[in-house]
């Protein structure tokens, strides 16, 4: 969503179109932007500890199936 934003910001169409759409909803819009790209805050580790147990084995298969190495998402 961020690339896209960037690459419409300055597209003269965005300027063409600007002037149509309320402040209003402009506003709401860039407030969605803005909080769609706030970093969420860390999960907590007990509940890391349980996802990673859960799906551990899917993990494993899936790095057999694929033959790649998966470690990264075992940690």
């Amino acid at each position: 969503l961020g690339r896209f934003y960037e690459r419409i910001k300055t597209h003269p169409l965005r300027r063409a179109i600007n002037p149509l759409v309320p402040e209003r909803v402009r506003q709401k819009m860039a407030s969605s932007r803005d909080q769609n790209l706030e970093e969420p805050p860390p999960m907590p580790e007990a509940i890391v500890r349980r996802l990673n147990a859960f799906y551990r084995d899917d993990i494993e298969g899936l790095e057999t199936l694929i033959q790649r190495d998966l470690s990264v998402w075992k940690n």
